[in-house]
């Protein structure tokens, strides 16, 4: 794809025009290649941290709330709890099939980036909630990904 004279990728961003970085796309900020990805890898290795301790302390929080409620772990106030309502039903529901989901693209996606332990990842998921284990295996992958771009350089 070609705009006023530029290479443009699929995805519409500009190619780098000089023939040494050829089919690598230029960032925003001027950068290209590692150097640029070293800088989004650290800020999105930050971000998944942010998000793991969010994704359990809030969830965890309400948890809490309905505990001392209950007056400890009641799993049938829980379930009637969690489809109390048609929202309630719907967001229970939601998040039972985007960790079923999860669980089936985390393994076929961490044994192709070199990734052990991955039932950390469901633990994750069954203990504390899918907002703890996404962005938890979010993290890993990155420095799994960024540690094979280091040995294969």
């Amino acid at each position: 794809m070609v705009a006023e004279g530029r290479a443009l990728s699929p995805l519409g961003l500009q190619l780098a025009p000089d023939a040494a970085h050829a089919g690598e796309a230029a960032s925003p900020n001027g950068m290209r290649g590692s150097q640029d990805n070293l800088l989004k890898g650290k800020t999105m290795k930050r971000f998944y941290l942010i998000l793991c301790v969010f994704g359990t302390v809030l969830p965890w929080w309400h948890l809490q709330e309905f505990l001392l409620e209950a007056g400890g772990l009641d799993l049938v106030a829980f379930v009637g709890a969690a489809a109390a309502n048609p929202v309630a039903a719907g967001f229970s529901i939601d998040v039972v099939i985007s960790s079923i989901v999860f669980c089936t693209f985390l393994i076929g996606d961490g044994r192709r980036n070199g990734m052990t332990h991955l039932w950390v990842y469901v633990a994750a998921n069954l203990l504390v909630g899918l907002s703890l284990a996404l962005p938890l295996y979010l993290y890993r992958r990155t420095v799994a990904i960024e540690a094979k771009r280091i040995w294969s350089a």
